[in-house]
């Protein structure tokens, strides 16, 4: 699996832009089948776009996929 950082950028029509723009159902599904995911696992390489490449080797993610998703259902990103 190859892993990409992208910003996450919410918008007050409600698209979000996740490497595309997307409408929340959307992005539901690509958060829940892993298309969109809050952080690399140690030993992998994340692409920093136009930039280079980073190998994970220790890592303290922010947020996890189940807060992102909390906060989705909580409406609180859109």
């Amino acid at each position: 699996m190859q892993y990409f950082y992208a910003p996450l950028a919410v918008y007050g029509d409600g698209l979000i832009d996740c490497w595309g723009l997307v409408d929340l159902e959307i992005f539901r599904r690509k958060l829940k089948g892993g298309w969109v995911v809050t952080g690399a696992p140690v030993g992998t390489q994340v692409s920093f776009h136009n930039l280079g490449w980073a190998s994970v080797s220790a890592c303290n993610w922010e947020y996890t996929a189940s807060d992102l998703r909390s906060e989705l259902r909580r409406g609180l990103i859109v």
